[in-house]
């Protein structure tokens, strides 16, 4: 009896550690999807080469397959950003929307997150590249 009960008992924290694994392993999948895919819009931002965009383009199909519904709906509104016309949106809109993303990316990630908009964006440079000069520009304010 005392045999079953411990074959049973190491079948089940068995089990309990697969799953955990299978989830820290897929955790880890969507970060690296997450990276290679804001390393690709940066890239992109700044050259806008057809190498750019066709890593910006790659990016998102990995986020296709891994990238939960609240972030895939972000990466639209960052995708229509990409293809309007700059006179329709300005880098506000577009500095806006991908801070959305990157917030919904970092909720996916750690289970949530306590950062604000106001202090998130302030430190994303699609949109709003960091000044080249020591210029003041103001502080943060949260």
């Amino acid at each position: 009896m005392l045999a079953v009960i411990g074959v049973l008992g190491g079948t089940i924290v068995y089990a309990v550690q697969k799953r955990f694994d299978r989830n820290e392993d897929f955790r880890a999948e969507k970060k690296q999807a997450y990276r290679a895919f804001l390393d690709a819009l940066f890239e992109h931002a700044e050259q806008r080469t057809e190498e750019s965009r066709k890593a910006y383009d790659y990016s998102k199909i990995a986020l296709l397959l891994v990238a939960p519904d609240p972030v895939l709906k972000r990466l639209v509104l960052v995708q229509e950003m990409a293809t309007m016309d700059m006179d329709a949106t300005g880098p506000g809109d577009v500095h806006a929307a991908v801070t959305d993303l990157i917030l919904e990316m970092r909720k996916d990630c750690f289970n949530g997150s306590k950062l604000v908009i106001s202090e998130l964006e302030y430190v994303v440079p699609i949109g709003r590249p960091t000044p080249l000069t020591a210029e003041p520009e103001g502080h943060y304010e949260p």
